[in-house]
């Protein structure tokens, strides 16, 4: 699952198995209900999320982590980002997203590198999957200013902009401003695959599938290996009633999986537009 973001590497058998089950569901306007998530958001302070993080950590490593921060408290900029590289191989370890996030933006808060700050903005976008819902719009707006930040740093970085235009949509009450600027990308790039990839997602979501199948079949004429969109087109194809195309494109992504257990889930469900 590729929201050009690569959440966590989420092509491992279980998550995708999940995601397949569900995936041919009848789709909903995820876009419009995703921008009501801010309701709560209002009586959310962002420390409350992180001081919420740090308790759920294991005893002792939360000892580290308090003796680490307080020694924040006295270090020069030099042991800083010493400290804060010993706090994110914790994180990290223990797959604390939220904590791994914000300890990559006081990061990159001192080296002020594109690269970290991606690292940041992508971690933030991360920690929305796995967070509650009253913290998403938060860590949405985290990302948002992760990706920003180095945007003003380095204007023309396409990967970044892409990235932010998702966040605005999964988050915003005005979608189509990251709409707009995966459009602006295409325009730019005419080689770049995440771009169209989204629009091609987003259209799914809000049930245009015409839509969904033209920006996907650019994405296969730049790259015919990118084998998400073989997925994505199918399920659009399968919307409007072409099973035949929907079952081809779902042979052609089994060809690119080597699981077991995902090449049988998708095995399954041709059988089952085969039967119906």
């Amino acid at each position: 699952m590729q929201f050009l973001i690569k959440k966590e590497n989420l092509l491992i058998a279980g998550i995708i198995v999940l995601f397949f089950m569900l995936f041919f569901a009848n789709t909903k306007a995820p876009l419009a209900i995703k921008n009501k998530l801010d309701t709560t958001s209002n009586q959310i302070s962002f420390e409350k999320i992180i001081d919420e993080a740090k308790l759920s950590l294991p005893s002792d490593k939360k000892d580290i982590v308090i003796r680490i921060e307080n020694q924040l408290n006295k270090a020069d900029n030099f042991q800083t980002v010493i400290l804060l590289d010993s706090l994110l191989k914790i994180t990290l370890t223990l797959k604390e997203r939220i904590l791994t996030a914000y300890y990559t933006e006081l990061l990159a808060l001192k080296k002020q590198t594109p690269i970290i700050w991606l690292n940041a903005g992508n971690r933030f976008y991360t920690a929305t999957t796995f967070a509650k819902e009253e913290y998403k719009p938060l860590l949405y707006k985290k990302a948002i200013t992760c990706f920003v930040r180095l945007l003003a740093i380095d204007s023309t970085n396409i990967t970044a902009k892409v990235n932010l235009a998702v966040c605005y949509v999964e988050s915003s009450n005005d979608p189509m401003q990251g709409i707009s600027i995966l459009k602006d990308v295409i325009k730019k790039d005419s080689l770049n695959v995440n771009a169209p990839f989204n629009l091609g997602v987003f259209a799914i979501q809000s049930g245009q599938y015409d839509k969904a199948i033209t920006h996907f079949s650019r994405v296969l004429k730049i790259d015919s290996t990118y084998f998400e969109a073989y997925l994505y087109m199918a399920q659009a194809y399968e919307n409007t009633g072409n099973k035949t195309k929907a079952i081809a494109l779902l042979t052609q992504y089994a060809s690119f999986v080597n699981d077991i257990t995902i090449k049988t889930e998708v095995q399954n469900y041709i059988n089952k537009l085969q039967t119906n």
